[in-house]
């Protein structure tokens, strides 16, 4: 169980991935320790302003509808950047997550040759309904997918799942 709200940080400049991460000057260095971390309700994923990552945004966990988990940013009004670098299908994945609210990053993926690509990929793969999952304020662009595939670009959602009605189980008592 997660017992408390904690900040985490990341600053790919100054940070080290030794680290707790849990404040400014003990920040993480890249995505990885990130990607690890399975993050609970009320915590922040805070990147340093300005700062550019690069890969694939995965972070693991859910909140809950009073403690959404935040990823923001600190240091300064530059939003950070998200660089997929053409080398990921999704420079920010959130798969069968909820309760997240992500502000104020921006996602590039500059062009190389065209692929399966997006900025923000947002999936439900055998998990019902998905809850409260706000994007606010990100700049998404440079994706350079392909045109035969439509689950390309910018932001999209995913639903992913048997199409059979799933017997109803009651009991009588």
């Amino acid at each position: 169980m997660h017992a408390s709200e904690a900040a985490y940080y990341v600053d790919a400049v100054a940070g080290n991935d030794a680290n707790e991460g849990t404040s400014a000057t003990h920040a993480w260095k890249g995505l990885s320790r990130v990607n690890a971390t399975v993050f609970g309700p009320g915590d922040k994923i805070l990147f340093k302003s300005g700062s550019t990552l690069t890969g694939q945004l995965w972070p693991k966990g859910s909140g809950t509808e009073a403690r959404p988990i935040a990823i923001g940013k600190y240091g300064g009004d530059a939003k950070p950047v998200l660089n997929g670098a053409g080398a990921v299908e999704d420079a920010l994945l959130l798969k069968n997550q909820e309760y997240w609210e992500v502000q104020t990053s921006k996602s590039p993926i500059p062009p190389k040759d065209p692929g399966v690509r997006r900025g923000v990929h947002v999936v439900a793969e055998n998990y019902g309904e998905m809850h409260h999952i706000y994007l606010r304020s990100l700049t998404v662009h440079d994706v350079n997918g392909v045109d035969s595939d439509k689950v390309n670009g910018g932001i999209h959602y995913s639903a992913i799942g048997d199409t059979k009605p799933q017997p109803v189980c009651r009991s009588s008592h």
